[in-house]
């Protein structure tokens, strides 16, 4: 269990606290490819203070997703795409 009074959470929605380069695109890249079944074309702009659902959602639609498959691929996503940041932990 967590100590509450011992935790510090930072959420880095603007690129502020961490400097991923091109880590994180490359992981984007990856992960669309995986999920979608195609590479993607147009990835999300960088630092524009959305969630990363929200950024991946309009990434989806963005590169062609049809409506009816956004939310689950959008789910498939956003449960990828930690796990592979953090298996790129020394690159980040």
């Amino acid at each position: 269990m967590v100590d509450a009074k011992r935790s510090l959470v930072l959420w880095d929605i603007d690129r502020t606290l961490l400097y991923t380069g091109e880590t994180d695109r490359q992981v984007y890249r990856e992960v669309f490819a995986e999920v979608v079944g195609y590479p993607i074309e147009f990835l999300p702009a960088r630092g524009t203070g959305v969630t990363m659902p929200m950024a991946i959602r309009t990434m989806l639609v963005d590169n062609g997703v049809p409506g009816g498959e956004v939310a689950e691929m959008l789910t498939a996503m956003v449960e990828l795409l930690p796990k592979r940041l953090a298996a790129r932990r020394g690159a980040l």
